[in-house]
């Protein structure tokens, strides 16, 4: 189920678009950076609404975010120091992949008991109780694309073949990519296979080089260009889309190869080692 911060309560709860404290507002400030495998996450609370804030400061309630992210169903919430108005944590990369949702409120630490002298003349000004951990607060959410933190390697899966499948002789590869596939196939028959994985790691520079490239180069060539409704976050065609955006290089053969680390350069090296 998505959060939805907008549920209804039986007492006032200061938020945009709502009337609930007329002459009350509430807003936040957020920054976030991406380093390495660890995203930082700052959000500053401003709360013009007496009540509210003097409950934060006294530590009857406390400022907090709910980090939510869709394409793992990450979830986690987080409190601001008592008495303070600013959230600052850090989240593992690998737990978040593509839209990061931040939703701010101020959020009730015990059971107590809330004045509504400036809240909407329909409470009276009369004293509502409310429950621990209720919501008192919430403003606008903020969101955000995090980048899939896997080596681009890791988006291919090599596949290996009864004879004949495919027609594929010895030697011989077929690629495909497809936007719902969270990976690049690369098939072979089981000779090939065996072959090639025996050398893939011992010698990376050249099954960069030659397999993995001419994959890559093939993939760019199918997949497209906008995200499609059953393409997941972490899957092949989002990591290939967001290594073009980043590389912003028109040739999808230059682009395919400096995602791999530019593999071809290493021809050069070995002429020179001829001379």
């Amino acid at each position: 189920m998505k959060y939805n911060p907008n549920t209804y309560a039986p007492y006032p709860i200061l938020r945009p678009n709502a009337s609930d404290y007329p002459g009350g507002s509430f807003t936040t400030e957020l920054k976030h950076e991406q380093r390495d495998d660890n995203l930082r996450i700052e959000c500053t609370f401003t709360i013009e609404e007496a009540s509210v804030e003097k409950l934060v400061q006294t530590g009857q309630a406390s400022c907090c975010v709910l980090v939510y992210c869709l394409g793992t169903l990450y979830t986690e919430v987080f409190r601001a120091p008592q008495g303070t108005f600013k959230v600052a944590e850090e989240i593992a990369v690998s737990s978040l992949v593509g839209n990061v949702e931040i939703h701010p409120s101020v959020i009730s630490l015990i059971d107590l008991e809330l004045p509504t002298s400036t809240a909407h003349p329909e409470y009276g000004g009369a004293i509502v109780s409310v429950a621990r951990n209720k919501q008192l607060a919430s403003s606008m959410p903020w969101s955000f694309n995090v980048k899939p933190s896997s080596a681009i390697e890791s988006i291919f899966r090599l596949d290996r073949l009864d004879q004949g499948t495919f027609g594929l002789e010895e030697g011989e590869f077929d690629f495909e990519a497809e936007p719902s596939d969270r990976h690049i196939i690369i098939r072979a028959n089981a000779e090939t296979f065996d072959k090639f994985r025996a050398i893939r790691t011992p010698r990376r520079d050249l099954t960069l080089a030659t397999v993995y490239l001419s994959a890559l180069i093939a993939a760019l060539g199918e997949l497209p260009e906008e995200v499609g409704d059953d393409e997941p976050p972490d899957g092949c065609a989002s990591v290939v889309r967001e290594r073009m955006r980043d590389l912003n290089v028109e040739s999808k053969g230059l682009a395919a190869q400096k995602m791999l680390g530019n593999p071809l350069a290493r021809l050069t090296e070995l002429s020179q080692l001829e001379e």
